[in-house]
């Protein structure tokens, strides 16, 4: 299975805070990353359907739990996981 059209890994990844810190944020299992891209191309859909010129930025997705600890987020979140993504 590929990556959705409209998301990528990289979109889905990306830091400044990693790319100041000199480590990159990729995980090396892709798969839940996947299928947050494959949910989000679905919201977008459904989103474009009453608004068509609508367009999902993603703000934060995957956290290595090393940026997760730099950033202080949650010891429990669901981005360390690649479970989730704000937008």
């Amino acid at each position: 299975m590929k990556f959705p059209p409209h998301f990528t890994v990289e979109e889905l990844t990306r830091s400044q805070t990693a790319t100041n810190h000199g480590f990159d944020n990729t995980p090396d299992d892709l798969s839940a990353l996947m299928r947050i891209a494959w949910f989000l191309e679905s919201l977008r859909t459904k989103l474009r359907i009453g608004y068509p010129d609508a367009v999902i930025i993603i703000s934060s997705g995957y956290r290595s739990p090393e940026l997760n600890k730099i950033i202080k987020g949650s010891k429990t979140s669901a981005h360390m996981k690649g479970l989730a993504a704000d937008i």
